[in-house]
């Protein structure tokens, strides 16, 4: 419920409620990992309270009006950052 869906103006096989159609406003960051900017209307328009969802995926605090998506909009520094190829597997130190 609550999520936004963008691109295609086709539903395809998308149900017709539980979403609305809407650009999110996302710019790409050094991880090539996309996030909210300041002005997205993903930012305060979740759905539901959701208590237990206190951190997002970069681990900043979520609280309140959360944000749609795993992101919440922060200008805080990035306190978790994805792994990549140096972080694991045989040459990580």
């Amino acid at each position: 419920e609550g999520n936004i869906v963008f691109g295609a103006a086709t539903n395809g096989d998308m149900p017709t409620s539980g979403a609305r159609r809407v650009n999110p406003l996302l710019s790409q960051d050094s991880f090539s990992i996309f996030r909210l900017q300041s002005t997205s209307p993903a930012i305060n328009t979740a759905v539901g309270s959701f208590p237990e969802v206190t951190i997002d995926l970069d681990g900043h605090t979520r609280s309140g009006t959360k944000d749609v998506g795993a992101d919440e909009f922060s200008t805080a520094p990035v306190i978790r950052r994805p792994l990549t190829t140096v972080n694991v597997g045989p040459n990580a130190p």
